[in-house]
């Protein structure tokens, strides 16, 4: 079972978007003040953020690889 001091997934995504859209002074702000009661969600949100500023993530890579999956060239 879930402690309300555990966010479901839902939580944690709205408010990785609401992060993700303020200034980075801001955004340290409302993490810190996250991580006063809940670290751990600090942490993750954190992490995401981070992630989410590579100029090409996991997600991206993955993309590339696609057509080449779907589509292989033949020999």
């Amino acid at each position: 079972m879930t402690s309300p001091l555990d966010p479901d997934w839902t939580t944690v995504l709205d408010l990785f978007d609401a992060l993700a859209e303020l200034p980075e002074a801001n955004r340290r702000e409302q993490l810190d003040a996250i991580a006063t009661n809940q670290p751990d969600l600090a942490a993750e949100l954190a992490a995401m953020l981070e992630a989410d500023q590579l100029e090409h993530g996991i997600l991206d890579s993955s993309l590339q690889l696609i057509p080449g999956l779907l589509f292989p060239r033949s020999p």
